[in-house]
């Protein structure tokens, strides 16, 4: 909700101003764009509308709101200057090669707001999360501090039924091990540094013959 406002506002208050939406899918941003929509209208249209789609609501000030898929192919050809707003929702969804097709609409100076829960430590995300440097602002907001929101005891039972994995990554925020993955982080982590035990496959175990 809140950057859905971040980028209503951005569209009333800064004329010419391209807001655009990237989601893993169509529905998910068209939902994001919905809410752009119902809020603008709460707020009174402080601009009036020039016209308004399923999927873009252009401004009399010059500035849209577009609402766009998570394809490669599909999202190219946009230009954000440095008023413009880049929203990626759901960020750890979306694939490589569609987060470096939005990379040259922000080359004017846009501003890039990514949201999402973690999704296991892989891809763009939580690369730029570990190592974007100062370029990333990073914000982290687990569930246990939107009382207002989500209640204790539905974090509870939400816990129960989900198992640590899935809980910590969704309602903690924690970038955990990819649920398909091989080797775990802290064993790919041990194969770079010189301070782990080498594994000694030679000397026989107890259970074993000399």
């Amino acid at each position: 909700l809140a950057v859905a406002l971040l980028g209503v506002h951005t569209a009333a208050y800064t004329p010419g101003a391209l807001v655009l939406i990237v989601s893993p899918t169509q529905r998910q941003s068209s939902e994001m764009f919905k809410t752009c929509v119902s809020l603008y209208a709460r707020l009174g249209r402080p601009v009036p509308t020039q016209s308004e789609t399923a999927a873009t609501m252009t401004l009399e000030n010059g500035s849209r709101i577009v609402a766009l898929p998570g394809t490669d192919a599909s999202i190219r050809g946009y230009h954000i200057n440095e008023k413009g707003l880049l929203l990626l929702d759901e960020a750890s969804r979306i694939e490589d090669d569609t987060y470096v097709a939005t990379l040259p609409m922000v080359a004017g100076g846009g501003r890039v707001i990514a949201t999402t829960t973690p999704w296991g430590q892989r891809g763009w995300f939580h690369d730029r999360w570990e190592n974007g440097g100062a370029t990333w602002q990073r914000f982290r907001v687990p569930a246990t501090e939107c009382p207002n929101r989500i209640t204790p005891e539905f974090l509870a039972q939400a816990r129960a039924e989900l198992g640590d994995w899935f809980f910590q990554q969704e309602f903690m925020c924690e970038f955990k091990d990819s649920v398909d993955q091989l080797f775990t982080a802290e064993i790919l982590d041990r194969m770079f540094t010189a301070d782990a035990e080498p594994l000694d496959l030679l000397t026989p175990t107890n259970n074993e013959a000399a």
